[in-house]
């Protein structure tokens, strides 16, 4: 259990950085770096960034200057394929971060993501583990079963966020495009969005817990 809350705490981490980052080289200021959602229970700031730590740790975001208003030189105010950078970098930073994962711990990139998607179909079908991860010490498949808990979750992380759903980062492929229809009306109508992409997206956790545990 100690081990999971660390390979959580890291993909978010990474993957929150990683959108930041991006941020940053395209001169945007980041305002905001949240790991967990809702109200923070302790706040400190480092350069002008405010990082927080929510209590709902299943997530994470990075508030940018100007993302909820058309601001000189806000997010929404800049290229899309700006905007696309940005929202895609924490995705990229994770897959990359289990790329690394895969080569150490797998010795093959293709061997490893395979490994993890048969643990994914595994925990999905609630069948159990225990034989399967068992079998790949005893056939050296994998070095470390905690390197291979933190890559299932990245991968969780890479295929959940590529959702065109509000509030994931796979939904600026599409969201841009109501900057150009509602012009000045466009950041309250993407806020909105994304706050009801964030209670979808809750209830869905809730509902995922809810099927493994019952």
């Amino acid at each position: 259990m100690t081990y999971f809350f660390i390979a959580l705490m890291l993909t978010v981490i990474t993957h929150e950085l990683g959108h930041a980052i991006a941020a940053l080289l395209n001169n945007v200021p980041v305002k905001v770096i949240s790991i967990g959602l809702f109200k923070p229970y302790l706040t400190f700031k480092v350069k002008k960034i405010e990082f927080r730590i929510s209590p709902w740790l299943v997530g994470g975001y990075t508030l940018l200057k100007g993302e909820h208003s058309l601001v000189s030189g806000g997010f929404l105010s800049t290229k899309y394929t700006t905007k696309l950078i940005i929202a895609f970098a924490g995705i990229l930073v994770n897959l990359f971060t289990s790329v690394l994962i895969y080569l150490y711990n797998c010795q093959s990139i293709l061997k490893g993501f395979s490994i993890d998607f048969h643990i994914l179909k595994l925990i999905i079908f609630k069948q159990p583990l225990l034989p399967y991860i068992t079998n790949l010490v005893i056939f050296n498949q994998i070095k470390y079963l905690n390197l291979t808990l933190t890559s299932v979750l990245l991968l969780i992380a890479v295929l959940f966020n590529l959702l065109p759903i509000p509030a994931l980062d796979g939904a600026w492929i599409w969201e841009p495009m109501l900057l150009k229809i509602y012009k000045n009306k466009s950041p309250i109508i993407l806020k909105k969005l994304n706050h009801l992409g964030f209670v979808f997206l809750l209830i869905i956790q809730l509902l995922i817990i809810w099927y493994l545990y019952k």
